[in-house]
């Protein structure tokens, strides 16, 4: 499994895929930015709201001065990732012919789309965004907190990460297949991608990576099937 890793990172600092790879990224950081600067006081009510919510020690007034200094980094990351999970459908195809070309040579014989790729993450996103608004207060449980958000990232990326990765060259039947084999390594691998998003700072820009990472999964798997 570390070679998908290995291979993805790679692939990562050459230039295309790089110049490729930012894309994504710099529309995200700016979008929310400038959302950040235009609203940032209405932003700062809502965080103070939601952790005034918080069971037990959301009244603590220390607690809320605290927890609101670092909610807007918060927030902003967790927005930074589920934009790049929307946007990464503008150039995940281009990206993922690169990292066939170079390394499978698998035929395009795929039926995914730009819009099939967004529909799949704005219904991703939705979920995600509701069960955080649900499960925010458990996030400040030490250990488990970190264990809950992790699996909530599993849920967001997951099938926008297997329908970016493969769509675009495998056939329905394929896709279903992919879908079906290996479940565990899937799962295993869908894991330990999720936990990358509590890498400090670049946490909230490694959706690209993690694209990758499923490109070489996904394309190795599809030429195997294929032979």
């Amino acid at each position: 499994m570390g070679n998908f890793f290995s291979n993805a990172l790679k692939d990562l600092f050459s230039g295309k895929i790089f110049m490729l790879a930012m894309v994504p990224i710099i529309i995200a950081a700016l979008l929310w930015g400038v959302i950040f600067w235009l609203a940032g006081g209405w932003i700062g009510g809502l965080i103070d709201s939601l952790i005034s919510h918080i069971p037990y020690i959301g009244s603590w007034h220390w607690f809320q001065n605290s927890i609101s200094k670092i909610g807007g980094l918060f927030l902003y990351g967790e927005l930074l990732i589920i934009t790049s999970v929307m946007l990464a459908g503008i150039v995940a195809d281009k990206l993922v012919e690169l990292i066939n070309n170079k390394h499978y040579h698998n035929k395009m014989l795929g039926f995914g789309t730009l819009a099939g790729s967004i529909a799949v993450s704005l219904k991703q996103n939705i979920i995600y965004i509701l069960l955080v608004m649900f499960l925010f207060p458990t996030f400040f449980i030490p250990i488990a907190g970190y264990l809950i958000h992790i699996i909530l990232w599993y849920i967001l990326i997951k099938k926008p990460l297997m329908y970016d990765s493969a769509a675009l060259y495998a056939t329905k039947d394929e896709y279903e297949k992919l879908l079906h084999l290996d479940h565990i390594k899937t799962m295993l691998l869908t894991l330990l991608s999720a936990a990358m998003f509590l890498l400090p700072v670049i946490g909230s820009f490694i959706y690209i990576f993690q694209l990758l990472v499923f490109a070489h999964y996904n394309l190795s798997r599809l030429a195997k099937i294929r032979k």
